[in-house]
């Protein structure tokens, strides 16, 4: 996503996949992860992520919008926790 010529935040799936949502930190808040998390679930009725399980604000950002958590495991890149997530669109 742009903004005044700024890139503010970034979505990536991979197929079913969210891989990555980042949103610079002076533009939390403020919308542009929740624009960004719907367009990549647009048309989809499943997805999933993984989050790290101690980044508790994004658990909540997920649980918020209907992700609900699926299991844990650890990250094999980095050895944190890890906390699986699944969205399924209502029908």
């Amino acid at each position: 996503m742009v903004e005044q010529d700024d890139v503010v935040g970034f979505v990536s799936c991979v197929e079913h996949q969210l891989a990555a949502l980042l949103v610079a930190p002076d533009h939390q808040g403020k919308g542009v992860g929740s624009v960004l998390l719907a367009h990549a679930l647009r048309g989809r009725e499943v997805a999933t992520l993984n989050v790290y399980a101690a980044n508790l604000c994004a658990r909540r950002f997920y649980e918020q919008r209907g992700f609900r958590a699926t299991g844990d495991g650890v990250d094999d890149a980095t050895g944190a926790l890890e906390c699986f997530m699944e969205y399924r669109a209502a029908v």
